[in-house]
């Protein structure tokens, strides 16, 4: 699934639009901003209390999802943020 984000694959409402779709481009699971892949998967509320509990067991690197500007740069932070053996499996 990752590989489909990083490579704008996921048919978000952002890219819906753009292939000429017409849809309200408001977040249907939030309705607070519009719907992209760095929405979808960082930024949503519902997202975050995914992560959030992702990073549970290493709650002090929590603080990188919400500072990460989207879904590459949140895995590329991935090794140095939760130690290099999860990091490379991810």
């Amino acid at each position: 699934m990752f590989w489909c984000v990083l490579h704008n694959s996921i048919l978000t409402k952002d890219i819906l639009i753009r292939r000429g779709t017409i849809v309200d481009p408001i977040c249907s699971t939030c309705s607070l901003l519009e719907e992209t892949i760095s929405h979808a998967f960082v930024h949503c509320p519902q997202a975050l209390q995914l992560w959030f509990e992702v990073f549970k067991p290493h709650a002090g690197s929590y603080s990188l999802i919400p500072t990460s500007d989207s879904v590459e740069e949140l895995l590329k932070a991935w090794p140095t943020a939760i130690g290099l053996h999860l990091g490379k499996r991810v």
